[in-house]
């Protein structure tokens, strides 16, 4: 269990330089001058992905962006589409349930808020290469059970392959 006074990697993570684009599609790799990166804060998943790459491949970047739901609505014969504004306690939920993911697999979940996640990729990888091979680790494993708790052991092999270590992130208080 984490220690409460212990900083994780999230609080720790540094704060990338300059700006990020603000309309990364989902797996979007980008470059900065540091390395190439993807974001990685909008699922648990995702961010179970980052921590166990090790808190050297975590970053951060204020979210000061305003968010919107991408609606469609079918009316007959055609599409109306327009967006919505996601609302502060929306957003806050999303927050929450990712949080939720983390803990239950045994990860830090104190991520400060206010701040889009992104991971540092390895040269030569693109995020679907990485969620491919934590993908095809699980297929291969024979588990079956979803809980990120069962996935955890499986995945950290994974990703510590790719990051050029055996275990990925020591343990549950990085």
């Amino acid at each position: 269990m984490e220690n409460p006074g212990t900083r994780t990697a999230w609080e720790t993570a540094p704060v990338l330089d300059g700006t990020t684009p603000d309309d990364l599609l989902a797996d979007e790799p980008f470059q900065t001058p540091s390395g190439s990166y993807w974001e990685c804060g909008h699922t648990g998943w995702d961010l179970m992905l980052a921590w166990l790459a090790g808190p050297e491949s975590i970053a951060r970047f204020p979210d000061t962006r305003t968010h919107h739901w991408q609606v469609a609505e079918e009316m007959g014969p055609g599409t109306r589409e327009y967006r919505l504004p996601i609302l502060a306690d929306e957003l806050a939920e999303n927050e929450n349930a990712a949080d939720e993911y983390l803990r239950d697999g045994g990860v830090p979940d104190r991520r400060p808020r206010g701040y889009r996640w992104f991971q540092l990729l390895p040269e030569g990888w693109l995020p679907s290469e990485i969620h491919a091979a934590a993908h095809r680790a699980i297929a291969e494993s024979g588990v079956l059970s979803g809980h990120p708790r069962d996935l955890l052991p499986i995945v950290r092999v994974a990703i510590g392959r790719i990051y050029g270590s055996d275990t990925g992130s020591p343990g549950p208080s990085s």
